[in-house]
C-alpha cells in the first residue's frame, strides 16, 4: 500500500520527494527500531553488571572490618577505597560500551 502511495507521489511532486517519502516510511522505522534494540541491551547489561559491581564492592569492603584500626586509616591514606571504586566503575563502563559493539553478533535480533 505505502508503495502505491510512495509511486503516485513520485509521479505527481517528482522524484526527490518520493526518495524521501521512502525514506520516512521504509528505512526510518528500521533505523529507529535498531537504535532501541542496542539501547535497551546496553541498559540491561549496564544494569546487571552496576548491580554486580555494587555486590562485589560491598563484600571488598567487607573484608576491611577485620583489620586493625591504624592499618584501616593507612589504607584510606593511600586511597585504596577510591582506587576500588574507580576499577569497578570502569569495569561498569567496559561492559556497557562492549554491549554495543555486540549488536551484530545477536541473532535474535535481526
Amino acid at each position: 500500500m505505502w508503495r502505491v502511495i510512495a509511486g503516485s507521489i513520485a509521479t505527481s511532486f517528482g522524484n526527490s520527494y518520493a526518495k524521501t517519502l521512502a525514506f520516512i516510511v521504509f528505512v526510518l522505522p528500521m533505523i529507529i527500531g535498531m537504535i532501541i534494540k542496542i539501547l535497551g541491551i546496553a541498559f540491561i547489561v549496564y544494569a546487571g553488571s552496576e548491580y554486580f559491581m555494587g555486590y562485589a564492592e560491598t563484600l571488598i569492603f567487607s573484608k576491611f572490618q577485620g583489620l586493625p584500626t591504624v592499618l584501616v586509616k593507612i589504607l584510606n591514606l593511600m586511597g585504596i577505597s577510591t582506587a576500588i571504586q574507580m576499577i569497578l566503575s570502569s569495569a561498569t563502563a567496559v561492559l556497557t560500551l562492549k554491549a554495543f559493539g555486540r549488536e551484530r553478533k545477536f541473532k535474535f535480533l535481526a
